[in-house]
């Protein structure tokens, strides 16, 4: 009997420790709206500090002090939208930090954009502000899943530049496919100035494919089926790349063993011979 009624004291001794445990600093709460209005660059009432305050500490029993953390990066606005779209707010803002100011900003485009392609869109949005409303709103969701899953942050640019150009849906499906089979190295073969100049063909991306990709291939079959083949195909580049390095130092050693051979000849060469005069 003594145990039974031991079982409810206890388990209300843990819900306290863990309201208590749960709980932030009043001091915490207070510093992050402070730098939350810095952010924002606004003016708080009294009657708005209490709303946010009280936000704020609620959302920090379910997600700690990654709540006030993620408001002071993202402003005043951060906590707005998550009062429009609940906690999905405070989760991806935590997950990526660098777009929780885009996320306070442009919560109304990108909520939808993250609950439908995922919140990995906001790993795009961290370092190229708007680029992934640019995408999905041109080319679609699927487009936009494969930037946020499989383009860098520093080729996601030229990518959308490059599908933006193409003249065909044909010519952005191959670059796009071109991309995620080259790992991002087709971008770096394409002949830039005439994509912008007249825009990207079939044949360019080809052509920008098998030089980042055909070489590569055709030397791994050979490798794999000749070795033999392989050896000799080898040579030659070898030869093209340690031909100047050993080429330039024969030339020293010719020149340098030219400069003795010049030396040890005026060392051991006679001088003038002086004449005595009759006498």
């Amino acid at each position: 009997m003594k145990c039974s009624r031991a079982i409810p004291r206890l388990s209300v001794l843990i819900l306290i420790a863990s309201i208590f445990a749960a709980a932030v600093p009043i001091g915490w709460v207070d510093d992050a709206i402070e730098a939350a209005i810095r952010v924002s660059k606004c003016n708080l009432d009294d009657a708005a500090r209490l709303i946010l305050r009280e936000s704020l500490e609620e959302a920090a029993k379910r997600y700690g002090d990654d709540v006030l953390k993620a408001v002071a990066r993202g402003g005043v606005e951060l906590a707005e939208a998550s009062a429009r779209y609940g906690d999905d707010i405070w989760r991806w803002s935590s997950k990526f930090p660098g777009a929780t100011r885009a996320l306070a900003l442009h919560a109304d485009e990108l909520v939808p954009l993250c609950r439908r392609v995922g919140p990995q869109v906001l790993k795009i949005e961290a370092h190229n502000p708007g680029l992934a409303a640019r995408v999905a709103s041109s080319f679609g969701d699927d487009t936009l899943r494969l930037f946020a899953t499989h383009v860098g942050p520093d080729d996601a640019p030229r990518l959308l530049r490059g599908i933006e150009k193409a003249n065909s849906p044909t010519a952005r499906n191959a670059l796009l496919k071109a991309y995620e089979r080259t790992g991002g190295a087709v971008l770096k073969h394409l002949d830039w100035k005439a994509v912008l100049a007249g825009g990207l063909s079939v044949a360019m991306i080809s052509a920008a494919h098998e030089t980042a990709d055909g070489i590569q291939e055709g030397m791994k079959t050979i490798a794999s089926d000749s070795p033999e083949t392989f050896k000799q195909a080898l040579v030659p580049v070898l030869t093209r790349v340690t031909m100047p390095i050993w080429l330039g130092g024969s030339v020293f050693t010719l020149a340098l063993a030219g400069l003795m051979i010049l030396k040890v000849k005026r060392r051991w060469e006679p001088g003038p011979q002086t004449q005595t005069s009759p006498e």
